[in-house]
């Protein structure tokens, strides 16, 4: 059984903590009941209901020192989730995902991960839960640091290729946490979300995000404080 608790992680390297952040924690609070531990180097950071959790961040790996100039800082993480969840078990939660209902339905299994595109193989670890000492996660970690620095940034974040012929690992229909397409963000209805646990916003892509249930989702992170 995985463990009720939400794990994100925020790595500072000087830029300020985003607002969005903030709220997207206080939905995933509200909307699941679940614990939330952010796991951060930042001391400055206060959100009311989530335990703030202090580490220091391993950014060296396979001999290649991070440059916080060249490399992006995203890699980082990558390896930092498949940590936590080995060691403590739970929800990895990215902080551009924002938690609509509790995942109940999925804790049951040892290990999940969502398809953002089924069809062509990928899954995105912007959502892993997993019991902890699972050894899908040790597999996972492992091999992001023997090919590290990844070449391309999204290249270590999809474990379909790893994890494929694991009978311990379920990979779960792309409308649970990845109902829409990050091509088409700019119009996002009720209906895409109507059945989904949660919603990627690919922030990383930095496109226009729009659309019916954004409207309604802005309108309520600017009520939650």
């Amino acid at each position: 059984m995985i463990p009720e608790v939400l794990h994100f992680v925020w790595l500072d390297l000087g830029s300020p903590f985003p607002e969005k952040y903030k709220k997207s924690l206080l939905i995933a609070t509200r909307n699941t009941r679940m614990k939330v531990v952010l796991h951060t180097n930042d001391e400055k950071i206060q959100v009311p209901g989530v335990e703030i959790r202090l580490r220091t961040f391993e950014t060296d790996f396979n001999n290649h020192k991070f440059d916080k100039e060249k490399d992006y800082i995203a890699n980082i993480t990558e390896i930092t989730r498949l940590e936590i969840l080995y060691n403590e078990g739970g929800v990895y939660s990215d902080l551009d995902v924002y938690w609509l209902k509790h995942p109940w339905h999925l804790l049951h299994h040892s290990c999940f991960i969502g398809y953002d595109n089924k069809a062509y193989k990928i899954l995105c670890n912007a959502v892993i839960g997993a019991e902890a000492g699972h050894q899908a996660l040790k597999q996972y970690r492992d091999w992001i640091v023997s090919v590290w620095p990844p070449k391309k940034y999204w290249g270590i974040a999809n474990p379909y290729k790893l994890w494929k012929d694991r009978t311990d690992v379920v990979m779960v229909d792309k409308f649970e946490f990845f109902p829409v397409r990050w091509t088409k963000m700019n119009n996002v209805t009720m209906k895409h979300v109507e059945k989904s646990t949660a919603l990627h916003l690919y922030d990383s892509f930095k496109l226009p995000v729009g659309g019916e249930f954004i409207t309604l989702l802005n309108n309520y992170l600017n009520s939650v404080t």
